[in-house]
């Protein structure tokens, strides 16, 4: 069992290396900014700025966002999303579950198994070969450097289920 976690690990961060060296330049920008700059995360960088999140997320952090790409969100119904992003309370919470605050070492995050989110929760991480995933959420790309963190790009929107009822 420990070899073929220390085998993905291995794998992983060759993967991460990777993505890390194709996206180099976003090192230089906040999390919010290196967000709305790829164009890919326009509905997260508006839910952000209604819940007021950005003034955190511009801050020196470091901070992990789990960043579900505009694709994500369209997996959600529209009139579910419209009540999301229309009831405040519930989308920092949304939002907060993305949030962990602290740099995730993808690795390490795969050793462990969990991280701590800025909402409370804990999300659940797992590493299966090549594919590393938070909760039922693909990480399309892994470890996109900011000045302030890290971001991952996930597939799906993470939804803490006895928060969000």
């Amino acid at each position: 069992m420990k070899s073929s976690l220390k085998s993905a690990c291995v794998a992983l961060g060759i993967l991460f290396t990777t993505a890390s060296g194709a996206l180099a330049e976003t090192g230089g920008k906040d999390i919010v900014d290196t967000a709305a700059a790829s164009g890919k995360f326009t509905i997260l960088v508006q839910a952000l700025q209604t819940s007021g999140l950005t003034k955190l997320l511009k801050q020196k952090g470091p901070f992990t966002v789990f960043a579900p790409d505009d694709a994500a969100f369209a997996k959600i119904p529209s009139a579910a999303l419209n009540d999301i992003l229309g009831n405040k309370p519930r989308l920092i919470n949304l939002l907060k579950f993305h949030l962990v605050p602290a740099n995730v070492d993808p690795r390490e995050a795969a050793r462990v198994g969990t991280v701590q989110t800025l909402e409370g929760d804990v999300l659940n991480i797992q590493a299966d070969g090549k594919n590393l995933k938070v909760e039922n959420a693909n990480i399309t790309l892994p470890d996109v450097p900011c000045k302030n963190g890290i971001i991952y790009v996930i597939d799906t929107v993470l939804q803490p289920s006895d928060k969000l009822q």
